[in-house]
């Protein structure tokens, strides 16, 4: 998925009151996203 299409993706989970789904993909997101000064993004 594109920044775009996670930005769009959590909001929709967020207006949904689905908490845990969305608490669940961030941090799946999160320990799967190799990190490095090219895709870190603090505004995330």
């Amino acid at each position: 998925m594109t920044n775009l299409e996670l930005e769009i993706h959590f909001k929709q989970l967020l207006a949904e009151y689905r908490f845990s789904q969305l608490a669940d993909e961030v941090s799946e997101l999160i320990n799967t996203t190799q990190w490095n000064k090219e895709n870190l993004d603090w505004r995330m």
